[in-house]
Formats: C-alpha cells, structure tokens, sequence
C-alpha cells in the first residue's frame, strides 16, 4: 500500500488548477516527494522530464492506494 497526497495551484478549475507538489509514502515508511516551480503568469507547473513517468510507475507498481 502506498499514501499519495498532492498540493495544487487553487481549487479554481476554470483556471486550470495543476499539482505542484506530490508526496508518496511506501508500506516501509519511506518518502518520496516531487515538487516544481509554478509560472506565475500562466499558473503551470514546470516539470521537469522523467517526474510523471516516475510518479506514474510508483502508482503503477502499487497494490493499493490509500
């Protein structure tokens, strides 16, 4: 089981509300966290390359989502 936990822009969807910050913890306790610059003008997050497919296999390799 892994806890997945994000931070966003705003609750404000017409905006584009985007995750900033991501926080994932294993059954062994340890933390992982990605967290990104944000544009001010245009609200996006600047992710760097390899961040998603990184936080996609840690969901992937999960059995569950708590």
């Amino acid at each position: 089981m892994i806890a997945l936990d994000t931070e966003t822009t705003g609750g404000d969807f017409f905006h584009g509300a985007r995750p900033y910050l991501v926080t994932c913890c294993d059954d062994q306790g340890n933390l992982t966290v990605w967290q990104w610059f944000v544009d001010p003008l245009t609200r996006m997050p600047i992710i760097p390359d390899g961040d998603v497919t990184a936080i996609q296999k840690f969901i992937d390799d999960a059995d569950e989502i708590g």
